[in-house]
Formats: structure tokens, C-alpha cells, sequence
């Protein structure tokens, strides 16, 4: 060995080192902890399948990797703790070999200095050619232990304890084959323990298989049988992760054998499958709890919560309470208008406002548009002073709701407190109804300051569905059509919002924005020479009677560089609504822009046919109602005529509600010019549309 200068005595040394059955190995310990193999002899050289010089070319700096990747961490571990007193200590592990398979080892490592260098001279026996019989069973010779072990159905080992170190005494065949199992089911490893190897896996320690934050229950249970016939507990398999936990039973039974030994009578059984029914059925049982108990909308309790608070409360002359009525202003109005998706958003924010400054525990929904905050043992100041902070928001967000409130310090009827609540409430509630009588829409202010902010704070997108010629797949043009991205991320379709807009006359704001986004698209396809690509935007009939709307088109298409024959506004049903002479008035000043006109929905009823002959119209866009029927006779006769006519007339013709290419060919053979659908595309964002649609420009 490389430390002693006695090379004679180093080369007589191996010789006979090499003729022991056991294995021998030196390991240098570093100062900074790193080890370094010094020597080893053909045992070891034989136990893991290569010889002398290419076993230290590859292990001579590490070692480790000579050990079953499971084990190295702990033969480091034990190594460098022993280390530090220089004591002697003893284990058991796996070393690889070159054909991946494991051998045991037992160890007794000794160190000692040399040269001022910690040396760990260790002395290997395998484990496999060491046991060449059963363990032999304590205090029985004729194997008494083992053969009624055998005959018990189940997993099941006697321990002994004597000196506060347990030894495996018998194990059975039903716990080998458990712990092969349950051993396979931590990382999908086949295992072939036989009960020698088990029993030195458990020598070692008795709480291998268990995880280490679960110790504390098999310690209790082991604890317990001593004082109680049976204990049992459950715990975790080693390995076990939150994602696929697997779970031991164990039940124990002792015997005290004498003041200094004891013996522990263990079954094992896994119950994966029963603990993970039994957590889904609690959790399940705690969901019912929460829906019995609090409202899904608001997360505040709901009336059964309620009901059972009021009805089984005792106060008496040592408690206080502080109590407040709410009342949503005007939630049935806004549900009748603006549809109850919008009402349950106008309660959720008065829901947010009260949690802001409430406990939502202390809060109850006791019906569709009232709550009670109800706060036993409250300070009168203290409380008094929440609650009117949680008016004035109310109030700075549209006097949302109006509220009551009351502070009794001897509180004898909860109920009659409440009602002197709710009375309170009324009177605000009186309030906000005169102030508000005057009013024709109490919702527009909130609805245009939150389209404002979503408008701002990139909540409103564009998307694009493409246009094709009826003969390719290649997208020659695109409707623009407007998303909203709602908080939590998903992406609502305009029935969604747009209805409730336009009842209070708040659409041109978005009819605005997504022009503003067309344009700028315009102007990026004419910087790459892209000048053929029109992009349709759709115009309500309340934008067209917007007093500036041809000054505000004009300004807004003036602030972008691209040429104005690209853009073109789709007329939606509405139009149907205005005078035939306003509108001529309004389509010759878009179309005096350089603006084309497509007539949408054509097909529905007489009015869009007879808006065939205006003289600004340049495209008809047929209705999907009447492509859905093209498979028919009838259909499709109507359609030729439509088409003819537009034709005849000097108009281009588009079909929407293209699914198939079944249609696309229809359609072709009828003359019809272009399709749009979900046969090429349902409305995509804009980067994904460059992506699947524009690249063949460029390329």
C-alpha cells in the first residue's frame, strides 16, 4: 500500500492478503471528505467482476461507484461518521457487478492513522457464500419458530430486543414474498430477497422499510404492546412519494421474557388500497361539509351555516356581538338586463370588497342578494370602525350594496339584534333608491370604467379566423374578431359580453379597438410587402350612429400605414334597424375612405336580399344557417341564385360555417368565391395565425 515505504513488506503483504476468503480493501480519507482507493484483493476483484488494473482505473477516485447506487450515500455516510471518533463499526451493503446485478457484503471497517492520514481498512465476507443455511432461531434448535411462522397466512416476524437492539428472529415465507412486493412497488425494481438477505436488511435496522417521518408511529406501536395486549398503527413504505404512497399495516403483540429481553410478535399487511379509499371518502366527506356550510360564489358561509348559528348561539351578559345587514343594490335589475353571469360578478366583487376587511368566516349569504357579518365578542370601537370603512367602499364602488349595523354588549336575543340590523339597512337602502330614480342606466358608469380598465390592461385581444378561395387551403384574407381573457385565464366568446355592451350602448369602445388592432396588423403585412391580405372588421349598428364616426374611422386609420383596400367592415344584423337613406349616407362616407363594405348574414331573411342592389356593397357573406342545409335540393338552388345574382351584380361572395371539405367542393361547383370556418381554422390569436397562415408570403 502506497503509505509505508517497506515495498518488500507491501508485496509479501498482498500475496497473503490475496490467498484470505475474505474480501480486503484500503480507503484514504481526505480532509475534505473525498475518498481514494489505495488497495484491494482479488476477492473483491472476483465480487465485482474485473481485474486489478482496470478495476482502479475505474474506481481509484471513485469508490463509490462500486456500491449499488442505493446504498452509496449511506456506506458514505456511516463512513465519514465513524470517522470522526475513529471507532470501529460494522454493515452491510450492495456492490455492482459488471453484469448489473447486486451482491451482499458484510463489513467491519477499522481506521487508523498513517503518517498523520486517515486510512479505513475494511474487511468484506459475501453475504451469499457466507449463509449457506437458514439463521439459525434463538432458543430453538428445531426450527420450532420458523415452522409455525410458515403456517400464518400472512407477513409476519419475531423480533427480539435485548439492550435496546432488536434482532430479527424468524421470519416467514408470506413476509418475503410481501416485502419482495412492496419493494418492487417503491421503484418498479424487481426484487429477489430470500429471508437471509431480509433478515440482515432488517438486523441492520428493523425500520429499513419504513419512511423516516413514519418511525415515530412503528416506535409507539412497538411501545404500546407492552402495556396493552395489541397495538397496530400504519405507516408509509420507504420510497413512498405524496403521488404514489404506499401504506404497511402493522398489528404487535410482546412477550417479556426476562428484565433485559423482549420479544415482539409482528403481522404486516399493505393496505395501500384501503387508506387511499378511506382519505378519498374524508375528503369527499369534508366537500359535502363545505357545500352544506358556505356559498360556492362568494366563499362565504350560507344560510344552513347561518340557521345553525342563530339557532344553537347562547349569548349572555359576558358576551358582546357586532352585527351588519347587507343588501346588493339593484342585483335583479342588473339580471334581467345584463343576464345573471354578470349579477354573480357583481356579487363576487361586493365579496371581495367585505373580505378585504372582514373575517369571511364571520360572513353568511343568507339569501340570493343579502348578507349578515356576524362577530361575537367584538370591541365595540373596533368594529364600529370596520364597518364603516366597509360602507365607504361599498359606496366608492357604485354603492354596490347598502348596509346596516348594530353592537349590543349584552347580547340576550341574537335574532331581534339582527332584525334591528336589517331595519338599519333598509333605511340606507331608501337612500340609494332616491338617488338613483333619476337615473336611466345605474350599471353604465361600472360597465364603461371596467371596459376602460380591461381595455387598458390588455384584457380585450384580437383574434383572426382566415378566409380562402373555395379552390385552396391558402388563406387570402381574415375576419378580425374580438376576445375577452377572463381573470383566471380562460378565454370567453363574445354572447358572453358583447350583448350586455350594446344594451348600454358601450360597444363602439370595442368596435374602436378591434379596428385599432386591424390597422396595425395592416401596417405590419405592408412592411413585408404583403398588399393583397384583406382583414374584415365587424361594425354594429350603434357605432354607424355614433355622431363622429367617420371622423373617428378616418383618425384612427390615419395614425397607421398600410393601404386602405386591405380593410373592410362587416355590416352585422343590426343595420337592419336604420332607414335605408341613413345608411346609404354612412356607407358612401366609409367607402369615400377607400373602405370596402361586406353585407353580412345574407340569406336569413328578405331585408339582406333586398340590400343586395345598394351600390356600396362589395361583399356578401352567406349565412351559416343556409350552408348547414347545402346537402339539399332546395338549398343549393337558392344558393346558385344568390350567387348568380351577387355576380351579376358586381359582388364577391363568401360562405361562413365551412366544416367540411365536402362543402368547400359544393360550394366551389356553385360558384361561390371564398369560405370561412372551422374547415381551416375556428378564430386563433394573432401569432398563431402568422404561424399556420402567413408564412407562404414570406417564404
Amino acid at each position: 500500500m502506497q503509505i509505508f515505504e517497506d515495498h518488500d513488506f507491501i508485496k509479501h503483504a498482498t500475496i497473503v492478503l490475496n490467498y484470505l476468503h475474505n474480501g480486503v480493501a484500503c480507503l484514504e480519507i481526505n480532509p475534505d471528505n473525498s475518498l481514494k482507493l489505495i488497495y484491494v484483493n482479488q476477492v473483491i476483484t472476483k465480487m465485482v467482476g474485473k481485474d486489478f488494473d482496470d478495476l482502479f482505473d475505474l474506481y481509484q477516485d471513485n469508490v463509490l461507484d462500486m456500491l449499488y447506487p442505493a446504498d452509496q450515500s449511506r456506506f458514505y455516510n456511516d463512513l465519514i461518521s465513524h470517522r470522526t471518533n475513529m471507532e470501529y463499526f460494522r454493515g452491510t451493503y450492495r456492490f455492482q457487478t459488471v453484469q448489473n446485478t447486486t451482491t451482499w457484503a458484510l463489513g467491519h471497517f477499522q481506521f487508523l492513522k498513517q503518517r498523520g492520514k486517515d486510512v479505513c481498512i475494511i474487511l468484506l465476507t459475501n453475504v451469499n457464500d457466507f449463509i449457506s443455511a437458514q439463521i439459525k432461531v434463538e432458543e430453538d434448535y428445531d426450527n420450532m419458530w420458523q415452522h409455525i411462522l410458515n403456517n400464518i397466512p400472512i407477513g409476519t416476524a419475531i423480533i427480539s430486543k435485548e439492550a435496546d437492539k432488536y434482532s430479527i428472529i424468524a421470519l416467514n415465507d408470506p413476509l418475503k414474498t410481501f416485502a419482495n412486493h412492496v419493494g418492487e412497488m417503491i421503484d418498479g425494481t424487481k426484487r429477489d430477497w430470500n429471508k437471509e438477505n431480509l433478515s440482515i436488511l432488517l438486523n441492520q435496522s428493523i425500520y429499513t422499510f419504513c419512511l423516516n417521518e413514519d418511525i415515530p408511529l412503528v416506535e409507539k406501536a412497538l411501545t404500546d404492546c407492552l402495556s396493552e395486549p395489541t397495538s397496530e398503527t400504519t405507516f408509509r413504505l420507504a420510497g413512498s412519494t405524496e403521488s404514489n404512497p404506499i401504506y404497511i399495516h402493522i398489528k404487535c403483540s410482546s412477550n417479556i421474557f426476562s428484565p433485559t429481553k423482549t420479544f415482539y410478535y409482528i403481522l404486516f399487511t399493505e393496505v395501500t388500497k384501503e387508506v387511499l379509499t378511506e382519505q378519498e371518502l374524508q375528503a369527499n366527506q369534508l366537500l359535502l361539509t363545505r357545500l352544506s356550510y358556505y356559498d360556492n360564489l362568494t366563499g362565504f358561509k350560507n344560510r344552513n351555516a347561518y340557521s345553525e348559528f342563530t339557532d344553537n348561539a347562547k349569548f349572555d351578559s359576558n358576551h358582546s356581538v357586532g352585527i351588519a345587514f347587507l343588501d346588493a343594490n339593484g342585483l335583479k335589475e342588473t339580471n334581467d338586463k345584463l343576464g345573471h353571469a354578470y349579477g354573480d360578478r357583481m356579487l363576487q366583487q361586493l365579496a371581495n370588497i367585505v373580505k378585504e376587511y372582514v373575517d369571511y368566516t364571520n360572513v353568511y349569504r343568507i339569501s340570493g342578494d343579502e348578507f349578515v357579518i356576524l362577530e361575537p365578542d367584538a370591541d365595540k370601537d373596533a368594529f364600529i370602525s370596520k364597518i364603516l370603512t366597509v360602507r365607504r367602499a361599498l359606496i366608492k364602488n357604485d354603492n354596490i350594496a347598502s348596509l346596516g349595523f348594530t353592537w349590543e354588549k349584552d347580547m340576550t336575543n341574537l335574532k331581534q339584534s339582527i332584525g334591528s340590523a336589517e331595519q338599519a339597512m333598509y333605511m340606507e337602502k331608501h337612500k340609494y333608491y332616491a338617488s338613483t330614480a333619476a337615473s336611466n342606466s345605474k350599471h353604465r358608469p361600472r360597465l364603461l370604467r371596467n371596459l376602460l380598465y380591461n381595455l387598458e390592461n390588455g384584457r380585450y385581444v384580437m383574434y383572426l379566423q382566415p378566409k380562402c378561395d373555395t379552390d385552396s387551403y391558402i388563406a387570402t384574407g381574415a375576419e378580425a374578431l374580438v376576445r375577452f381573457i377572463d381573470k383566471d385565464g380562460s378565454i370567453l366568446p363574445p354572447y358572453e359580453f358583447i350583448p350586455q355592451l350594446e344594451r348600454e350602448k358601450l360597444i363602439p369602445k370595442i368596435d374602436y379597438f378591434i379596428l385599432e388592432e386591424a390597422c396595425k396588423y395592416l401596417e405590419t403585412l405592408k412592411a413585408k410587402n404583403i398588399t393583397d391580405f384583406v382583414v374584415s372588421v365587424n361594425m354594429s349598428r350603434i357605432s354607424f350612429e355614433e355622431l363622429n364616426f367617420t371622423e373617428d374611422v378616418k383618425d384612427i386609420c390615419s395614425k397607421y400605414d398600410f393601404n386602405r383596400n386591405q380593410l373592410e367592415f362587416e355590416l352585422t344584423e343590426t343595420y337592419k334597424t336604420i332607414d335605408s337613406m341613413r345608411l346609404n349616407t354612412f356607407l358612401k362616407r366609409i367607402k369615400a375612405l377607400g373602405i370596402s363594405i361586406s353585407l353580412d348574414d345574407v340569406g336569413t331573411d328578405y331585408s339582406s336580399l333586398t340590400m343586395l342592389i345598394m351600390d356600396e356593397i362589395d361583399v356578401i357573406k352567406i349565412d351559416r344557417s343556409l350552408i348547414t342545409q347545402i346537402n339539399g335540393r332546395p338549398a343549393q338552388i337558392l344558393l346558385k341564385n344568390i350567387i348568380t345574382t351577387a355576380h351579376e351584380l358586381g359582388l364577391k361572395v363568401i360562405a361562413e360555417g365551412v366544416e367540411t371539405d365536402e362543402v368547400r367542393l359544393l360550394l366551389k361547383d356553385l360558384g361561390c368565391d371564398q369560405y370561412q370556418g372551422y374547415l381551416m381554422s375556428p378564430p386563433i390569436p394573432v401569432e398563431e395565425f402568422n404561424q399556420r397562415f402567413m408564412r407562404h408570403y414570406t417564404e
